[in-house]
């Protein structure tokens, strides 16, 4: 078993820049919303990447002060316009992650019923090589394939539902003897999503995955994951190695996971949210949002580059079940979006989730994340002078540090972004082979009073 240690508030932003090298709705059917458990993650102290060759380091003569936020009337809307401008122009982040993990702070009971009533029955589709969805279109199950066997994110709501969609399922894709039904992890105890759960332990005896917090009561039996220790841990599950990581919040067990796939025979890891529904006490939606956090913390560190939900609707996976139903399945698929475009989709749920803690108490004043991207120029010819420019949504971000690295020889330098936003250096090459082949720059995050520039990195492959 692997832990992987999470930082305190205090370190974050040195985590998430430390993290580059290595990377859910009140509509939710079982339970109540509510949550008193709040828990504070545990502290760890990551060392900064140690540059291989000694770095030049350039500065600007006069480096312009960053401008000032907007002002808005309440914390709200601050956070809803945080994670307005974080989606941009991207279709799948403006409306899907941001429609809908903002809808409760912005009060869209409209989205909340109209997605809770879309329960239109959804055909097993195949989503990766080695994973599929199956269910209806506001929650559902995922399958999961190994050369040892089968095993399942969820379990639908009942045993009807269990002995009618999932198990013929498992069947069409080969479970029997040498392939079993041998692991379950239920996101969360609420019984839309572990409703199946008895009929599958009593007819084919997996092991099944539940948050301790949840626990209480359950006639499955379940294998707990402790809900008090908030440091991520991984494990063999259904023969691929899965980090399972505790996000008390939608109900104080709620697990969240990062998913090794194959799309195309190449594996990626998916980010599984443990529960989306947001608590209407304080205590609750704080432990939510510090969870959020933790869970982006976590994708960056390993590295990230799609997501999937059992409630399909908030992640874009509604979208993609549709494009699968018109199209069969292409490599890649269309659940891989890249890590750039996966965090910022957690960037945006962290907003989402920020709005909400402000919306029930008044008083909060939370920094906004601001998601930031790196625009590398290729050097002229015959120059070994690297630029890049670095700028969020905000405008160009000033007075902070680009580190760049020629790729194929390890040398380094670090400029200091103007105005603008730019910053040029020069990396030493070879005498032998002067030429530039790839650059890499990385920007390693900035943490000020009222927000937290995130950390971005660009690679260049020069032509």
């Amino acid at each position: 078993m692997t832990q992987h240690p999470i930082p305190s508030k205090s370190k974050k932003a040195r985590y998430l820049a430390a993290a580059i090298p290595l990377a859910l709705l009140a509509a939710c059917g079982g339970g109540s919303n509510n949550s008193s458990e709040s828990t504070p993650p545990p502290t760890a102290t990551v060392p900064p990447p140690v540059a291989t060759v000694p770095p030049i380091t350039t500065t600007p003569e006069e480096p312009a002060t960053p401008p000032a936020e907007p002002t808005f009337a309440t914390e709200v809307a601050r956070h809803v316009d945080a994670a307005t401008k974080i989606a941009g122009t991207d279709a799948l982040l403006l409306d899907t992650y941001k429609t809908y993990y903002c809808m409760f702070a912005e009060d869209r009971l409209d989205l909340r019923t109209a997605a809770r009533n879309d329960t239109a029955r959804v055909p097993l589709t195949q989503i990766y090589d080695d994973a599929w969805y199956i269910g209806n279109r506001y929650v559902g199950q995922y399958i999961l394939k190994s050369g040892s066997g089968f095993s399942l994110v969820d379990s639908l709501n009942n045993a009807n539902e269990a002995q009618t969609y999932t198990v013929p399922a498992l069947n069409s894709l080969g479970m029997g003897p040498s392939l079993p039904l041998n692991s379950v992890y239920l996101t969360h105890g609420h019984g839309d999503h572990d409703g199946g759960a008895v009929y599958l332990k009593n007819n084919f005896a997996p092991q099944i995955l539940l948050g301790s917090a949840d626990a209480n009561g359950k006639a499955y039996t379940p294998t707990l994951i402790d809900s008090t220790d908030l440091t991520p841990k991984t494990i063999n599950f259904g023969g691929r190695q899965v980090t399972f990581l505790p996000t008390p919040g939608h109900t104080a067990g709620s697990t969240s996971a990062i998913i090794p796939v194959h799309d195309g025979g190449r594996q990626i890891n998916l980010v599984a949210v443990g529960g989306s529904s947001m608590p209407s006490d304080i205590n609750g939606a704080r432990s939510y949002l510090d969870s959020v956090e933790r869970t982006y913390v976590l994708a960056k560190q390993i590295g990230v580059e799609g997501s999937i939900h059992p409630h399909p609707v908030f992640d874009g996976t509604l979208k993609n079940l549709d494009k699968l139903a018109a199209s069969p399945l292409t490599q890649p698929s269309p659940f891989t979006v890249g890590e750039d475009r996966a965090l910022r989709g957690l960037a945006i749920y962290r907003q989402c989730a920020a709005a909400w803690v402000a919306k029930i108490d008044a008083t909060a004043v939370i920094p906004v994340w601001r998601a930031t991207k790196l625009d590398v120029t290729a050097p002229a010819t015959g120059s070994s002078i690297v630029t890049a420019k670095l700028s969020s949504a905000w405008g160009p971000v000033a007075k902070q540090q680009i580190s760049f690295m020629a790729n194929d020889t390890g040398s380094t330098c670090v400029a200091t972004t103007d105005k603008e936003g730019m910053g040029s250096c020069e990396l030493r090459t070879s005498p032998i082979d002067p030429k530039l082949r790839e650059i890499t720059a990385t920007f390693a995050g900035a943490e000020a009073a009222t927000y937290l520039d995130l950390p971005t990195k660009a690679t260049l492959t020069v032509q």
